[in-house]
């Protein structure tokens, strides 16, 4: 067993008399130092006794000069050191100091080593050795040795295998360390964003992930990696393009934790958000090849949460300083890394050897990429040694010098010409089924690819063989259990040396599997396996930058169409209106579109346009689908009746009630002509015209008359779709929704209430409990419910399910608030408001086509009116039951809620937040109390459980508007 050592003395051994001197100062004042005193070549690796001295110290000196830097062994032995004193403890790096000798202050790395200055004749004085003697004493008596082993990070959405080819960059890790801590350090209170920057191949995800993985303990709420594809310089994409991959990948991550996802394009976000700030652990949010057009995009991109750290990848610059913390150029390998990751297969065995090897490293200009490319031409059976290799990728081929020139504004005249010949040696050198699989995987996306998904591409005999063999070349890296990935620079220099002919095959297979796995899925709900695949999608139509720029068949512009259709059906409209755009760009590119498919473009880009809100542009693009199919195809014909239909329910959602009427009244009758009475078609027709028929404006007198017309017209749908559809079908569910409301509009309650029921059992079955649509049956069912006065549902339950699956700010959210004020109100001041009118702007209308329409309110006068109702109940409550009891302590929770949600209010954030603390602590004490008392009857403690919940989530949510706020 190796002595144990306070001090491990580590210096270049040009400096051993400094050293000497260092070590003796220290030896005199008690303290037991190892000072290596033999001299080992760079080549060489630290012996075991040296391995061994550093395991058995407690801390570690290191002497900076000048020469310290380029000693690979120095830096290897402070590395080492740093990793285990983190682990030691808690992440601090006390047990290893500096002393440095003409070396400035920012050239010492990392920057956060503690460190004191040598005089320039090398001759400690006394006060360093008695300063470095003290800090020694402070440290305990554990040495490097018991360091536990670093903990493994978790993943999402996927685990990311360790890089077998990853050396150095010690230093480059701890800066970033650095970064990404810096703004705490300073009482900085704004997110910390560090972008890395370096050309393509350099190496940039592979330092930020092996970042995770050594400072694994800074982030217990795991890693969460977005891969973006989009610093290729030829990227064109808009902003609305990256914000469809990001949103993409985000959806994924809440996919694959199982969270529930709120509708819209926000909705996993809103999820990913609030979980993380339940957990409350920090997290690292790694977002990878960002383009350096992204602009304002980086602040949308960063950490959901300001527990994240935020790490982003790019070929470019943003120079947005108020929003990245740190922007990191990565520089150059240095060649003991660079030659560790060319000999990771097959180590150097002679001289000859070892200088063949720094020249290759010299020729490839030490590129990661190059290098890992040309590592796995080393584990071929004829290889004859590393000169031979050397030999051969200095030779000049007309290939390479072609595909060279693709690569000079990405890699520079002489990377590009050595880097292209290792590609085309390690293409060439494999075999015909792992060229073909290597071939398919350059047609799809720089995002992990699932094998299944190649498997159906290839006809290659054993593809597990031959993924194996292209990781082993360096030319794929796998990701998670069953997916792979290649790097864009690898992918582009496979397509441009192999020709489109042979891959025009896989692309058409691609598009055709890809094709099926969208038709596929399942609307409610975007399926991790179709999330997964999404991002291939642009590549197999020709819109990845770089890619291939093939004219879109009927193919392609179907795979364009089916994905859109998904993404509007799975609630991401503006990820939909990317897909759209792309297919409606492309169709007016092409003069051999067919009519149909560009009306089947434009109408989906309408329909997706109008679900981000945007009325006025669906619209006028739904307006346009329709002049269009007119000439193209006649006015009577069936695609032109349908955008006449979209249209009607744009003009509903515009509050334009008339148009609404006439164009849904048109569509309904030609339907009934040409469909028949019983059609699917027919029948939503009707309900859509029942709907807004009972919209109209008129006197009380025409009102009545339109209301008991549409309910005798939502009759008639109903006994129709029973002939037609089982009794769990969503558009029956529908009609019954309308036809209850219809009922409760007339002055019958019971009967309202008797058919909110079903439709509530109906859809919870179908949706699930906490699914929007279901959400909004149980709010008419309450209401329904207290009107006539036989309540069994509360408010309460149902604000605390919309928060966690919507989102405090959702407006749907707000409204339940306020129905839970005015019934509590209604209960403690019956004097102040009318139970009976109570739920009338608040109840949910029926469907017009696939959510619900509310009655649109605007939300400032909603907020006040919140506001209003919060403060008057929590005044209630200190009237009738004292400031102590849990029910005012819970109206205080509600008057901070709502005091938050009205923030066009200045300062009701800060007021929100104090109420929100003294809600939630002095619930929890009641619900602590209640727990120790023995005669707490189970409802009271439920109850109790209940209003900590919702204290606890609306505190939390106005904390991190706080602290949005401050950044």
């Amino acid at each position: 067993m190796a002595a144990r050592h306070d001090v491990f003395l580590c210096y270049k051994w040009e400096d051993q008399e400094s050293a000497e001197a260092l070590r003796i100062a220290l030896v005199e004042r008690g303290l037991r130092v190892f000072r290596d005193e033999i001299g080992l070549e760079d080549w060489d690796p630290l012996t075991e006794s040296i391995q061994d001295a550093l395991r058995s110290s407690r801390t570690l000196v290191a002497l900076v000069t000048p020469r310290f830097p380029i000693s690979p062994h120095c830096r290897d032995e402070l590395h080492q050191a740093l990793t285990a004193a983190y682990s030691l403890d808690s992440g601090s790096t006390r047990r290893v100091l500096a002393v440095t000798q003409d070396v400035a202050v920012r050239e010492l790395r990392p920057r956060e080593l503690k460190r004191f200055r040598l005089p320039r004749d090398g001759r400690p004085p006394a006060e360093l050795a008695d300063t470095i003697a003290r800090k020694v004493s402070e440290v305990d008596g554990r040495s490097f040795g018991d360091a536990p082993a670093l903990p493994v990070p978790a993943w999402w959405p996927e685990e990311v295998a360790r890089d077998p080819f990853f050396r150095g960059r010690g230093a480059e890790l701890w800066d970033l360390h650095e970064s990404l801590r810096a703004r705490e350090k300073n009482d900085d209170l704004g997110q910390s964003v560090v972008a890395v920057r370096a050309s393509g191949g350099e190496g940039k995800t592979d330092l930020c992930l092996q970042y995770a993985r050594w400072f694994a303990r800074d982030h217990p709420g795991g890693v969460f990696v977005i891969r973006l594809g989009g610093s290729d310089p030829r990227f064109a994409g808009t902003d609305l393009t990256l914000r469809s991959r990001y949103l993409t990948a985000v959806r994924r991550i809440a996919e694959q934790l199982a969270l529930y996802i709120p509708p819209g394009d926000q909705g996993p976000l809103v999820a990913l958000r609030a979980m993380l700030s339940t957990n409350g652990s920090p997290y690292l949010w790694l977002v990878d090849d960002v383009p350096s057009t992204a602009g304002d995009s980086v602040e949308w991109m960063s950490a959901p949460t300001a527990l994240g750290k935020t790490l982003l990848t790019t070929r470019g610059r943003f120079n947005l300083l108020r929003r990245i913390s740190e922007e990191l150029d990565l520089g150059r390998l240095d060649p003991e890394a660079a030659r560790g990751i060319l000999t990771a297969h097959t180590p150097a065995r002679n001289a000859d050897d070892r200088r063949a090897v720094a020249d290759l490293v010299t020729l490839l200009d030490a590129h990661p990429l190059g290098l890992r490319l040309a590592a796995g031409l080393t584990v071929q059976r004829d290889f004859a040694g590393y000169p031979d290799l050397l030999t051969s990728l200095s030779a000049a081929e007309p290939d390479g010098l072609e595909l060279a020139t693709q690569f000079i504004g990405d890699l520079g005249t002489g990377l590009a010409r050595s880097f292209s010949r290792v590609l085309i040696r390690s293409f060439d050198t494999l075999d015909p089924d792992t060229q073909q699989v290597l071939s398919a995987a350059s047609v799809l996306s720089p995002a992990p690819i699932p094998m299944t998904l190649i498997e159906h591409i290839v006809t290659a005999n054993d593809i597990p063989e031959a993924l194996g063999q292209a990781c082993v070349r360096g030319l794929m890296t796998p990701v998670g259990d069953d997916a792979f990935v290649m790097h864009a620079l690898t992918a582009r220099a496979i397509r441009i040396h192999t020709g489109p002919a042979g891959r025009d095959r896989l692309r058409e297979r691609a598009v055709g599997r890809l094709t099926s796995i969208v038709e596929a899925a399942d609307g409610d709900r975007a399926p991790g396996d179709l999330l997964r695949h999404l991002p291939h999608v642009r590549a197999v139509v020709g819109l990845l930058p770089g890619g291939d720029t093939t004219v879109m068949s009927s193919g392609d512009h179907h795979l364009l169409h089916e994905t859109g259709r998904v993404q509007v059906e799975y609630d991401a409209p503006s990820t939909a209106v990317a897909s759209f755009t792309a297919l409606h760009d492309a169709c007016l590119r092409s003069t051999h579109v067919d009519a149909m498919t560009r009306y089947a473009a434009l109408v989906g880009l309408s329909v997706a346009v109008g679900l981000t809100g945007d009325l006025s542009r669906a619209l006028e693009l739904k307006q346009r689908a329709i002049a269009d199919l007119e000439c193209e195809v006649g006015e009577n014909q069936p695609e032109t009746w349908t955008a006449r239909s979209n249209l009607a329910v744009s003009y509903f959602d515009a509050r334009e009630f008339r148009k609404a009427h006439e164009a849904f009244r048109d569509a309904y009758q030609w339907r009934y002509r040409s469909l028949g009475p019983s059609h699917r078609e027919t029948l939503i027709a009707l309900g859509n015209l029942a709907i807004a028929y009972a919209y109209l404006d008129g006197s009380p007198t025409e009102l009545r008359r339109r209301r008991l017309t549409s309910h005798r017209l939502l009759l008639v749908a109903q006994s129709r779709w029973q002939l037609v559809a089982s009794a769990d079908d969503p558009a029956v569910l529908d009609v019954l929704n309308s036809l209850a409301l219809s009922h409760r509009r007339l002055g019958r309650p019971r009967d309202a209430l008797e058919l909110t029921a079903r439709v509530y059992a109906g859809r919870a079955s179908r949706y699930g409990e906490t699914q929007p649509d279901t959400l909004d049956a149980l709010e008419n069912l309450i209401l329904l419910q207290h009107e006539v006065r036989d309540p069994d549902k509360t408010f309460q339950d149902l604000f605390l399910r919309r928060l966690v699956a919507q989102g405090p700010a959702h407006p749907s959210t707000m409204t339940t608030m306020l129905n839970l004020l005015r019934t509590e109100l209604a209960r403690l001041a019956p004097a102040q408001i009318d139970p009976g009118d109570a739920p009338a702007s608040a109840i949910a209308e029926g469907d017009l086509s696939l959510g619900e329409v509310r009655l649109d309110r605007d939300h400032v006068d909603l907020e006040i009116e919140l506001t209003n109702a919060a403060v008057d109940l929590q005044a209630a409550c200190v009237a009738a039951y004292g400031s102590d009891d849990s029910r005012t302590m819970a109206a205080t929770a509600y008057l901070a809620y709502c005091q938050a949600v009205a923030d066009h209010l200045d300062g009701n954030v800060d007021v929100a937040a104090v109420l929100a603390d003294d809600a939630y602590g002095g619930l929890a004490d009641c619900r602590d109390d209640a727990l120790d008392s023995e005669d707490c009857p189970p409802e009271e403690l439920a109850v109790l459980e209940r209003e900590v919940e919702i204290a606890q989530r609306v505190r939390n949510w106005i904390n991190q508007l706080l602290e949005d706020a401050q950044e």
